[in-house]
């Protein structure tokens, strides 16, 4: 074959491998939805980072950042269950409506008090509290609305373009906070997180379709639970909730970046973007995979993440910081957002609000318990070695969750 038939042939394999990765953008409604779930994370994700740098430079204490987090996921926690229920029953595009529009006032008073220079810690802790709240209905009610937007066989594709974006906003939003924390000021960030919620507010307006299909029927609880611990669930379902709890590493980073690398902001931009950047990575990889081959490829990519995580806590240079977390944030993404995959396309439709909601549930109230325990470590031995600690305790696990499911395959 030619140079030039050998080349036209690359671009049409590499033109239909990206068509394929991007297939439920063909849709117009999840088109909208995607630009305005896109703009809306960077400003969230910058948001929630400077609140972090804000907290740890009025207290210098790594357990206020585990309170911080904590704050913000105990509510989703607790409203999960309530969210489900209300996902199920009333249209989900209305309901993201209601949730980002009192999201957009949470911001704007965030905005105020740091303008003012007014702000404290106990201001930070009670709006991480009520954007946890709005979170937990947003969660319930988003899932749920993509089925809506794509056709059933694409279910799984909109679910790893979903994180995709996801991560695309928690790479970029902490490092252009990051750089405007040190060319600004707090309030700038805070600013420009009101203006995405303005605009992923017009987007969700431009989503035409049908009312969203109620459930009427009870034991919406019970159905999920039983999903959930369903045979061919149960095992990547605990592994996910372990990998959970053992790697909440990133609330912790601004007590990384001071005690380990002796960074400042824009180290700590430069290492949370590293993390997203791998769990962006990852996000691509799942949307080209199938559920059958992703359910094989979460066990080891929890062990590989706990791996890291451990030669990480020991890192006392910031590039090979940044080296490390790319990964670490590649095999976490991939056992988290694997498993979530799975049983979204396993999952009927009256069920998937409820299931939604206990799956992130267990994942989020995991992840502010372990960030609470391991920033409570940290304060009597050092961020470094709680981390390492962290990571031992997730081999463990990851082993344990392999044993498993090889016994029981």
């Amino acid at each position: 074959m030619s140079a030039d038939g050998s080349s036209a042939n690359g671009g049409s394999t590499l033109l239909d491998a990206t068509r394929q990765t991007f297939r439920s953008l063909r849709h117009r409604n999840f088109r909208w939805y995607s630009m305005g779930i896109a703009v809306s994370l960077i400003g969230s994700w910058m948001q929630i980072v400077v609140m972090g740098w804000v907290a740890y430079q009025l207290t210098h204490s790594s357990a206020t950042l585990g309170l911080l987090s904590c704050a913000s996921l105990i509510p989703t926690i607790a409203l999960s269950l309530p969210a489900g229920w209300v996902a199920g029953r009333f249209d989900r595009r209305k309901i993201l409506m209601v949730t980002q529009s009192l999201a957009f006032l949470q911001a704007i008073t965030l905005t105020i008090l740091a303008a003012t220079g007014v702000v404290e810690v106990w201001h930070l802790v009670a709006l991480s509290a009520v954007l946890g709240s709005l979170v937990a209905f947003e969660l319930a009610a988003r899932f749920p609305l993509i089925g809506e937007l794509v056709t059933p066989e694409e279910m799984t594709n909109a679910c790893s373009l979903d994180a995709f974006i996801f991560y695309a906003g928690r790479a970029s939003g902490p490092a252009i906070g990051g750089l405007l924390l040190g060319a600004f000021s707090p309030t700038t960030c805070f600013a420009i997180n009101v203006c995405s919620y303005a605009i992923e507010l017009f987007t969700l307006m431009m989503i035409c379709k049908k009312p969203s299909v109620t459930e009427k029927k009870d034991g919406a609880i019970t159905a999920g639970w039983r999903f959930l611990m369903r045979s061919d669930n149960r095992n990547m379902f605990l592994l996910m909730a372990a990998c959970s709890f053992f790697c909440a590493y990133l609330p912790l980073m601004p007590a990384y970046v001071a005690e380990q690398v002796s960074g400042g902001a824009t180290t700590l931009g430069l290492l949370v973007a590293a993390s997203e950047i791998g769990a962006l990575l990852a996000s691509l990889w799942l949307a080209r995979k199938l559920s059958t081959t992703v359910g094989s490829s979460v066990h080891i990519a929890a062990l590989v993440a706990a791996v890291i995580l451990g030669i990480a806590a020991f890192s006392g240079y910031s590039w090979c910081s940044a080296l490390l977390m790319l990964p670490l944030g590649f095999f976490t993404t991939v056992n988290l957002m694997g498993v979530h995959a799975v049983m979204q396309e396993r999952v009927d439709h009256g069920t998937r609000g409820m299931m939604t909601s206990m799956f992130w549930m267990t994942n989020l109230g995991l992840q502010s318990a372990g960030a609470l325990c391991i920033g409570f470590l940290g304060e009597y031995t050092g961020i470094g070695p709680a981390l390492f600690c962290a990571a031992v305790a997730c081999v463990v696990s990851g082993l344990v969750a392999l044993v498993a499911r090889n016994k029981f395959a």
